[in-house]
């Protein structure tokens, strides 16, 4: 009985071990697969690791190169609004000046020298520089008489505008010189030799950018001044005429109002069409009051002009009226 137990005992001992042992075999092999597993999660996490950093720097790498699209882009924006308002303020331009060109008439705004300016600044001239240089020539002795002393500074001022129109016409001969001729030394200019069967000119559409230069630079204060300066050089000269229209001391005494006239006439002769003074008035002629004020007492024909009428060039509209004096109305005694 005892060895029947011990066998039996045996037996339940060795099945349990051997439970025991399969279950430790079944225990490796599922750790083993489990390593394997977390072997492959780890390859995989790897792999998933370092394609997420291609893939954070692939947007980093984007966003700059969009910042840098959007950069030029907005760049490019501006830059064609910009040649946009460029274009449309050309063209504005373009067609405003075409538009003056068929109308004299027609002023361009945004210019500070235009027709309507420059009246205001003629008209300036008479109320203020005018009358001192009048009261200069009137009042200190030997004064003139009232009558003679108005011709005189009529013909300042048309001294002054003759001036002014000879010295552009000479600038203007002189520009065309420098481009047609650089060397500027014609002597030495064998036609023969250089096979030329006629002499360059200037186009009308290069003389109209020519010009156009010239009243651009033209307006500029030291451009001012420097015709100013000549035109007071010149009128040294203008005593020792054939006629002797001008004393020196007349001439001296009303420096400050030819220096003024110098401007004006200049930057009149200037404009694009240049402006026009009417001298041209007989004694006797019609005083119509469209066109003239009265300058002491009234009458129905003209006696002599004091201020001349200004127009927006040759065939233009009035700028601003003259001033005349009419001759005195006589009534008669019954």
């Amino acid at each position: 009985m005892k060895r029947t137990n011990v066998e039996r005992d045996l037996k339940e001992k060795k099945k349990i071990a051997m439970g025991l042992e399969k279950k430790e075999n079944d225990n490796y092999t599922e750790n083993q697969q489990l390593k394997a597993n977390l072997k492959e999660l780890d390859s995989v996490y790897r792999t998933l690791a370092k394609e997420k950093k291609q893939v954070e720097q692939y947007a980093k790498n984007m966003e700059g190169y969009l910042k840098d699209e959007k950069r030029k882009s907005d760049d490019e924006y501006k830059k064609l609004l910009a040649e946009r308002d460029d274009l449309r303020d050309r063209l504005s331009k373009l067609a405003g000046k075409k538009l003056q060109e068929q109308n004299a008439d027609i002023p361009d705004l945004s210019d500070p020298y235009r027709a309507m300016k420059l009246s205001e600044k003629f008209g300036q001239i008479y109320d203020d520089e005018w009358t001192n240089a009048f009261e200069s020539l009137t009042y200190k002795k030997p004064g003139l008489p009232l009558k003679e002393a108005i011709h005189v500074l009529i013909r300042l001022l048309q001294e002054c505008w003759m001036f002014c129109n000879n010295l552009m016409t000479t600038q203007m001969d002189s520009l065309q010189n420098v481009f047609l001729h650089p060397s500027q030394n014609l002597a030495n200019f064998d036609q023969k030799k250089t096979g030329l069967t006629e002499r360059p000119r200037v186009t009308s559409k290069d003389q109209l950018s020519l010009k156009d230069l010239r009243n651009r630079v033209g307006v500029s204060p030291s451009v001012i001044e420097e015709v100013k300066q000549a035109l007071l050089a010149d009128s040294k000269t203008w005593d020792k005429r054939e006629k002797k229209e001008f004393d020196k001391k007349h001439i001296e005494a009303c420096t400050p109002y030819i220096q003024k006239c110098a401007e004006i006439c200049w930057l009149m002769a200037l404009h694009d069409p240049p402006l026009v003074m009417k001298m041209e008035v007989k004694p006797g002629e019609k005083f119509d009051t469209n066109i003239y004020t009265v300058y002491s007492q009234s009458g129905q024909t003209i006696d002599f002009l004091v201020w001349p009428p200004l127009y927006n060039g040759k065939d233009g509209g009035l700028l601003s009226k003259g001033v005349a004096e009419p001759v005195k109305v006589v009534n008669k005694k019954k």
